[in-house]
């Protein structure tokens, strides 16, 4: 279809008398066709699929690492308390000669 220059009565838009209708494969080309043009902004699939395997390695790293985390945070919040224990105990025995009975 070529484009040019509207005349009087002519749609100015695609250079048409503005009686006559377009056909959609005429309008699909007019619009520049299925393709994408190289001016056009967005990803593509391939694109997208990379960047959600990039994130999926990095959770299956990060997830282990996170557990392990926790694990030595817990164990050190338990040697915590035992030394709270024993240093109250040792407070008591200062106190009253004896440790307390359970």
């Amino acid at each position: 279809m070529n484009l040019r220059p509207a005349k009087g009565g002519e749609n100015p838009i695609i250079g048409l008398e503005s009686n006559k209708y377009l056909t959609g494969i005429q309008i699909i080309n007019f619009m520049g066709g299925l393709t994408m043009k190289k001016n056009q902004k967005g990803f593509t699939l391939i694109e997208l699929l990379i960047v959600v395997a990039i994130i999926a390695i990095l959770a299956a790293i990060a997830i282990p690492q996170f557990a392990s985390y926790r694990q030595k945070a817990y164990n050190s919040a338990a040697l915590s308390d035992i030394r709270n224990f024993k240093t109250a105990l040792e407070s008591y025995f200062a106190e009253n000669q004896s440790y307390p009975t359970m």
